[in-house]
């Protein structure tokens, strides 16, 4: 029991694959595009496309965003785009490969009806509800995310985290995104509330505990997958758990 964390005034906890399971809700939604849109014809099945021509490059540009190298309309048409004309263009379907990367209308439609389908979904990660009741009753609860705001509203409303979170910092309303500590700063000031008064918890390395720690903030760190520390050399307490329940013994 860390009596430094519990004398803490707020909690800033990001919200994709923290509280709301986005890696779960954003598959099964690619699966109703994929076959609304008959991409099925271009690939041997559903786990086909997502493992070996979505998933690296969904990986890839979402860092590419984070660091703030692509725009947020780059990452969202991209996102579809790449995965299917790579595939086209091994299949030596030029014909389709030409018309289907003209087409920019195409591609925003499916990304509307993409995001139209993640809206819909209201599937947690194990025990985040009852983390946010815990913690409201204790603290200031503010949400830090990297995600867009036309979803992550809807995500927190229609999941039934809404009446637990005081505020909700958003990168693509801000203008930076995590780990930039500009973000960090930004939310600090928002809250009226200074970096020792304030934990971050989040599942990326990346993006909340190097970002949180480069504000000054100490960190816990979601790590259900039991990934590696890609570092040891921070000056901000740090926290590790594999649950969401573990995380009621440090606060």
């Amino acid at each position: 029991m860390k009596q430094g964390l519990k004398n803490k005034k707020i909690v800033l906890i990001d919200l994709d694959d923290t509280l709301w399971d986005t890696w779960g809700n954003n598959k099964e939604s690619l699966n109703e595009l994929y076959t609304a849109l008959q991409w099925g014809q271009y690939f041997s099945s559903f786990s086909s496309f997502f493992d070996e021509y979505y998933y690296p490059v969904n990986h890839k540009l979402w860092s590419l965003y984070n660091e703030e190298a692509i725009t947020k309309e780059d990452l969202s048409l991209r996102r579809l785009y790449e995965p299917i004309l790579a595939r086209l263009k091994e299949l030596g379907l030029d014909d389709k490969y030409t018309q289907l990367s003209e087409d920019t209308h195409y591609w925003i439609e499916a990304n509307e009806s993409f995001l139209e389908l993640v809206r819909e979904k209201t599937r947690t990660v194990e025990g985040a509800i009852d983390l946010l009741r815990y913690l409201s009753e204790r603290y200031e609860l503010c949400i830090l995310s990297n995600g867009f705001g036309e979803v992550q509203y809807v995500k927190l409303e229609r999941s039934g985290m809404s009446p637990y979170i005081k505020k909700v910092f958003l990168s693509d309303e801000i203008g930076y995104n995590k780990p930039n500590p500009k973000i960090f700063e930004y939310a600090l000031q928002e809250m009226g509330a200074s970096a020792d008064e304030v934990v971050m918890i989040g599942d990326s390395w990346a993006s909340d505990v190097v970002g949180a720690s480069s504000a000054g903030l100490d960190v816990i760190w979601f790590n259900p997958y039991k990934l590696r520390r890609e570092s040891e050399n921070l000056s901000v307490s740090l926290e590790e758990v594999h649950t969401l329940a573990d995380i009621k013994q440090l606060l």
